[in-house]
């Protein structure tokens, strides 16, 4: 039985988000979301990104992290679905 689904989204310049969701997670929101958090991370990187070694603290997910606590949250669509 599946217990987890791990979901990667890769941008052009080579950054990859990566979400695990339990298997009744909506995938649109994972996608949605996944897609949001690399516009932001690449439209407003951390100086150097490309050589980082370690975690930014320039750059937090903790946002993100609340946000895909409500599917709804992240993806209009499915937001309306769920009405």
């Amino acid at each position: 039985e599946v217990k987890a689904i791990v979901y990667a989204v890769c941008h052009p310049d080579g950054v990859v988000a990566i979400a695990v969701t339990d298997r009744n997670y909506p995938k649109t929101a994972v996608f949605r979301g996944l897609t949001k958090i690399l516009e932001e991370f690449t439209t407003r990187p951390p100086a150097g990104w490309h050589n980082m070694d370690r975690d930014s603290s320039v750059f937090s997910l903790d946002s993100w992290t609340e946000k895909f606590k409500n599917p709804a949250e992240i993806d209009n669509l499915y937001a309306i679905q769920v009405r």
